[in-house]
């Protein structure tokens, strides 16, 4: 199975025949018509939205510092949750993303209050990806239920799925605030588990973080990682089962 950033689809039924190279492309569109009975969960940052911006009010602001006190800021973002979920020390997102941010910006010696605010509050009004949309289309109009699990605070993701237009295909929203705990513990896919009442090997999880998908494979789940970076996968032991390096290559 193949698609993306953190979709993860329930299987009930049907087996998928492997495909060499040359016919990848056109067995993902095979794939995906014969996928009847699904439920289809997507990560939300890197994967759904956008983690950093390139606008003329953040250049105007950093200078030529704006790429790197965002990549800071997500590292720290993602490294901050980690820690918690060892250290047993459970915050939310949002006050995840503030402290990171707060490094990042002590880090880079800026000190400036509108600075900060103005970070948050693009961060806190995401774009999609433009590759999303349509694969959120397409699912839904096969019948299939779809679902955000993320890190986000569930105030915040659906501010976003609203903002972004894809509110109205969704049918749940899973937020690490139902569990307080952050991927990628297998606690957290855990309670995807128990939320579908599915086995772990009934689950294809998509996602355009490689940490994510090492973890959603760990645990059981079925993976595609979507390498919009063309990155190298982290070595943990795990791989994903597929590989795409955007959500177009689906219909492709």
């Amino acid at each position: 199975m193949v698609f993306s950033s953190c979709i993860l689809v329930v299987k009930t039924s049907a087996h998928y025949k492997k495909a060499n190279s040359k016919k990848q492309n056109h067995f993902l569109i095979e794939l995906f018509n014969i996928m009847l009975t699904q439920i289809c969960i997507f990560d939300a940052y890197g994967t759904l939205f956008k983690v950093a911006s390139d606008t003329f009010e953040i250049r105007s602001a950093l200078g030529d510092k704006s790429e790197s006190v965002q990549a800071l800021w997500r590292q720290k973002q993602l490294e901050y949750t980690w820690l918690r979920s060892l250290m047993g020390t459970w915050v939310n997102f949002d006050e995840v993303t503030e402290k990171a941010l707060d490094y990042a910006l002590a880090h880079h010696q800026i000190e400036d209050a509108n600075t900060r605010k103005l970070l948050l509050r693009i961060f806190y009004s995401p774009t999609l990806f433009k590759d999303v949309l349509l694969l959120i289309q397409k699912l839904y109009e096969q019948e299939n239920q779809i679902a955000i699990a993320s890190n986000g605070t569930r105030a915040l993701l659906e501010k976003s799925a609203e903002a972004t237009g894809i509110m109205q295909y969704l049918s749940h929203i899973i937020s690490a605030d139902d569990a307080q705990v952050f991927k990628p513990s297998p606690a957290y896919y855990q309670m995807i588990i128990q939320h579908f009442g599915c086995l772990p090997d009934e689950v294809t999880f998509f996602s355009s973080n490689a940490w994510d998908i090492a973890g959603a494979a760990n645990f059981g789940f079925r993976t595609i990682w979507v390498n919009r970076k063309q990155t190298v996968f982290e070595q943990l032991g795990v791989k994903p089962q597929y590989v795409v390096n955007s959500l177009k290559k689906v219909f492709e």
